[in-house]
């Protein structure tokens, strides 16, 4: 196809995407990278679907991104709070009716219509690519169960049953793709790691780095952030920090998110409080802008057992920041160990003792630095996540039939 002819196609399109929150959590912040790098591509006809307002449609507002709250809900819950049947189907009645109600609004004339469902957590998307006859792209950016410990309200086999229909189910990670899509019948199936920061802007930040001496505070700065919870495993930082605390290091945790269950928020204060380290640990609270927590780090732990991908993991690593990170799934897939980053699996003293290299070495230090740098560049720039997914449509364009 010759760049002429790609263009008329990408003229041609109205993506619709559909994401199942409002919160600036990663996965929303990952789709408002992926909308911004295709507006570089030339793709500007798109329209953002939430649930309801809040901070993601403030945040795309100052994009000029087109957005649109529609009422759906989703069809999940967690595992201790399993509807009944008849609240199931109701709610499943209900997004069909919203459906009915709201899709030929979603039309436009002389373009060409694909909805992009930025979660697995939805099955809104598979209702409006139905009733539209428009190719379902289907983005799955959670192992569900695992991270954040939500099944469906008519089982996983239902969900595969929807997923199985759309054009293009995309896994943020192989172990994304093994776990959640490599099983389903979608027409075309595909990993496509995220984008956190443009080409351009990694070289601003590289040409930054290369005059600082990171290691040099005298406060020795570790991070973890994300939504707190089990899954999470913030415990893990904490008991890593009292071991290094109890050899007369100089460290601090700063540990950044919102809580999603009050009683473990509780229980990692108490274990603060426990260990004595309340000079040493601090949280922080959610963050809508996360520039200022990475300027104040050195290290960035990544304690989950399940991570879907690990967007924070590039983040920081675009900053120049190395990770050390939990030994599984998407973090395995990013952290080479003792190259980009380190990666642990017995537990918080093997953490501490991860730790302590990145501490009290500063040749691992820089080198990991540069090989985080050089991995960002290499993978996980928004330029090629664009890219990558811009393939996909262009591809349903040329393939799909209702």
């Amino acid at each position: 196809m010759t760049e002429e002819n790609s263009q008329k196609q990408i003229q041609q399109l109205r993506i619709i995407f559909i994401t199942h929150y409002a919160e600036l959590y990663g996965a929303n912040r990952s789709l408002l990278d992926l909308i911004n790098g295709l507006s570089k591509f030339g793709l500007n006809d798109a329209l953002l679907i939430a649930p309801k307002k809040g901070d993601l449609l403030s945040e795309a507002a100052k994009y000029n991104i087109a957005c649109r709250v529609i009422p759906f809900v989703n069809e999940t819950h967690k595992v201790y709070q399993k509807p009944s049947l008849a609240k199931a189907k109701a709610k499943k009645i209900y997004n069909r009716i919203i459906t009915i109600l709201y899709s030929r609004s979603l039309k436009q004339k002389n373009k060409k219509l694909i909805i992009h469902s930025n979660s697995s957590a939805t099955l809104i998307g598979y209702n409006f690519s139905r009733l539209l006859k428009a190719p379902h792209v289907w983005h799955i950016r959670e192992f569900g169960l695992q991270d954040y410990n939500f099944e469906y309200n008519f089982n996983y086999d239902y969900f595969q049953a929807c997923l199985s229909k759309a054009h293009t189910a995309i896994a943020i990670s192989k172990a994304v793709y093994e776990k959640r899509v490599a099983n389903c019948s979608a027409s075309n199936k595909t990993i496509i790691y995220n984008g956190v920061i443009f080409k351009d802007e990694l070289q601003k930040n590289k040409t930054t780095i290369s005059t600082q001496n990171n290691n040099a505070s005298a406060v020795f700065t570790f991070g973890i952030i994300g939504l707190i919870s089990k899954e999470k495993n913030q415990l893990d930082a904490i008991e890593a920090l009292r071991f290094l605390k109890s050899e007369n290091k100089n460290v601090q945790l700063l540990i950044a998110g919102n809580y999603a269950d009050g009683d473990y928020f509780t229980f990692l204060n108490k274990k603060i409080e426990d260990y004595n380290l309340q000079q040493n640990a601090q949280f922080l609270g959610f963050l809508k802008n996360t520039n200022g927590f990475y300027n104040k780090i050195n290290c960035l732990l990544i304690c989950s057992k399940h991570e879907a991908f690990g967007r924070v993991t590039i983040e920081a690593m675009s900053y120049g920041i190395p990770v050390i990170g939990f030994n599984n799934a998407g973090t395995a897939e990013i952290i080479q160990d003792k190259y980009n980053g380190l990666l642990y699996y017995n537990g918080a003293s093997e953490l501490a003792e991860k730790m302590n290299v990145i501490i009290s070495n500063e040749e691992v230090f820089k080198n990991l630095q540069l090989n985080a740098l050089q991995t960002v560049e290499k993978n996980f720039t928004i330029d090629s996540y664009a890219q990558a997914v811009l393939n996909v449509y262009l591809n349903a364009l040329q393939n799909y039939s209702a």
